[in-house]
């Protein structure tokens, strides 16, 4: 599996902060609404 720019991301915002709600981790990588997208990108 390779990372992307956004999987860095996600990476990032929860090194900052691991307790970030969904809404707020989705809405700081600007894909609010895809909550697929975001699910599959933080599975396991």
């Amino acid at each position: 599996m390779q990372l992307d720019k956004i999987d860095f991301q996600i990476l990032q915002l929860l090194i900052e902060n691991s307790r970030i709600q969904w809404k707020d981790l989705g809405e700081q990588i600007h894909i609010t609404g895809r909550n697929r997208e975001l699910s599959r990108r933080t599975r396991n």
